[in-house]
């Protein structure tokens, strides 16, 4: 049976939507004087954490120890309260007949507030989280957990998510079927048959298989 293993953040719903509310503590606190990132590393690095988990920026950009601190502390008690919405053609995947797992990576109390705000906990056969506090796996390593848990046949399972270096990456050296979805065309130089900007065009590709 065909087995449909997504990503979240970019995947399932547009993080610029909840940037405003949901980004502006961390924006307040990378833009602090007294930890010297500069203006063009500033904006850089805010570009980079509606994309990648934090964890991963604070290396990404050599910040300072205390920052990445008080970065992680923010976003480990944080739990976003505002409005959600998935993209409007989530359904293509949803309907599908097929088991889903859904696979993020960050701090378990946010994303799990995000994935109920969305309303979507229950599309989903299981829910995992990489959350840096408590492993330290790759998506790689997760998605080989995932197929040994439920004994997946690799030739029926699907990846789909935006980070070409994660859950893409992790897929591709496993062999599996992947999509990448890339509405602001990060990745150019991907193969169009194996990526799209909607979650419509996912659905079709995988159908089409």
């Amino acid at each position: 049976m065909l087995t449909i293993i997504i990503d979240l953040d970019n995947t399932i719903y547009p993080v610029a939507s909840t940037s405003g509310l949901l980004f502006k503590p961390m924006f307040d606190l990378i833009s602090r004087s007294e930890f010297g990132l500069g203006a063009e590393k500033i904006e850089a690095a805010k570009k980079d954490i509606q994309r990648t988990p934090f964890h991963k920026v604070a290396v990404m950009h050599n910040f300072p120890g205390e920052l990445a601190k008080q970065g992680a502390e923010l976003l480990r008690n944080m739990e976003y309260q505002g409005e959600m919405d998935v993209y409007d053609d989530y359904s293509y995947i949803r309907d599908l007949p097929a088991r889903r797992f859904l696979l993020t990576a960050g701090y378990t109390k946010l994303q799990l507030s995000k994935i109920d705000r969305l309303g979507i906990r229950d599309d989903f056969e299981e829910i995992f989280i990489v959350d840096p506090d408590n492993t330290s796996e790759t998506k790689k390593e997760v998605i080989q957990r995932i197929i040994k848990k439920y004994d997946l046949h690799k030739d029926e399972i699907v990846v789909i998510g935006d980070d070409l270096d994660s859950e893409i990456k992790g897929a591709r050296e496993l062999g599996l079927k992947n999509f990448l979805m890339d509405p602001s065309n990060r990745y150019p130089d991907e193969p169009l048959e194996t990526k799209g900007t909607r979650l419509s065009e996912a659905a079709k590709v995988i159908s089409s298989e």
